[in-house]
């Protein structure tokens, strides 16, 4: 005998929906998805399971790494995936300039358009310091067209950002580094928003070393300390993102397949008292749906050596 040689076992918003009601005795033997009224509200329990476990400190497959573009002088930075916010992306593309641009220019030539698209959003380095930032209409060799014309100069070597899609709102910042234009990154240290607002002079130019986070509704602020002042400079972060939502029928979960019975069980137990199965699941479900999210969030978790140094010897 010879085994599968698969390894891409995965499960459906229907699959957890049929298993969790049929572990409660609600689902026919003869049947393979559930009814449509208990399939509508089954799939909101889910949605709103999966998303009250965000609270819950897990998922560290949600975790990513993305870049915040610095403007010289703005210390706050409102991060969520729309043309009006600040510009931050998980995917994006760094070249430069390769011959001077003049005010009133409406295009740049660049030493590289790899990665780059039509529709892509472009941040320019003027000579003024800041960014300017606008889209591209029209790639031509190494030539990109603007949809807005430069408001001021751009030397040759001045930075030139671009990326598809805003990065959308995290759900936290975990950790972020300072990244000079050199390819050099510091740490910088998160502080509470309360530290942040107790500051005196919140507008201290310099290098920024320290970050705050204010998840909002809808979008994410993010205060900076000192506020920086070089716009070839970057900040770096690794964040947590919201897990995707269950729409479909055929919608996979956003979760490791390791997750299929902690999702199953847990679902079961929170529409048991709606289907007149509380005694079932409080003897049956409950233990093992408890047994299983704890499982899966002891193993939720980064696996690395600890290092220990001591500093001098021990009296």
């Amino acid at each position: 005998m010879s085994t599968s040689g698969s390894t891409n076992y995965s499960i459906t918003r229907s699959d957890i929906i049929y298993d969790a009601l049929a572990l409660l005795e609600v689902t026919g033997s003869d049947s393979t998805v559930a009814a449509p009224e208990d399939d509508a509200l089954c799939a909101r329990f889910l949605n709103r399971m999966v998303k009250h476990w965000l609270v819950m400190g897990l998922n560290l497959w949600l975790q990513q790494t993305a870049t915040i573009f610095l403007n010289p002088n703005q210390n706050t930075y409102t991060l969520y995936n729309n043309a009006a916010a600040d510009h931050a992306a998980v995917t994006s593309v760094t070249t430069t300039t390769t011959s001077a641009a003049s005010l009133g220019a409406s295009s740049v030539v660049v030493a590289s358009v790899t990665g780059m698209t039509n529709g892509d959003n472009i941040g320019v380095v003027l000579d003024t310091g800041a960014i300017q930032w606008t889209t591209i209409t029209n790639i031509s060799t190494l030539t990109l067209t603007l949809n807005n014309t430069l408001t001021a100069t751009a030397a040759s070597g001045n930075k030139v950002y671009t990326f598809t899609t805003f990065l959308d709102k995290p759900l936290d910042i975990l950790q972020a580094t300072y990244k000079y234009s050199s390819g050099i990154e510091i740490p910088m240290r998160k502080i509470s928003t309360e530290e942040y607002f107790n500051m005196p002079n919140k507008t201290n130019i310099g290098t920024s070393v320290m970050y705050a986070v204010l998840p909002g509704r809808t979008s994410t602020q993010v205060y900076l300390y000192p506020t920086p002042t070089n716009a070839n400079d970057t900040m770096q972060i690794k964040f947590s993102r919201f897990s995707q939502d269950l729409d479909s029928t055929t919608d996979e979960p956003d979760f490791p397949i390791e997750w299929a019975d902690a999702l199953i069980y847990n679902l079961a137990l929170r529409v048991a008292p709606i289907y007149g199965k509380e005694d079932k699941a409080n003897k049956v479900i409950a233990p093992l749906a408890a047994t299983f999210l704890q499982e899966c969030s002891d193993w939720d978790n980064e696996h690395a050596n600890m290092r220990f140094v001591h500093d001098g010897d021990f009296e």
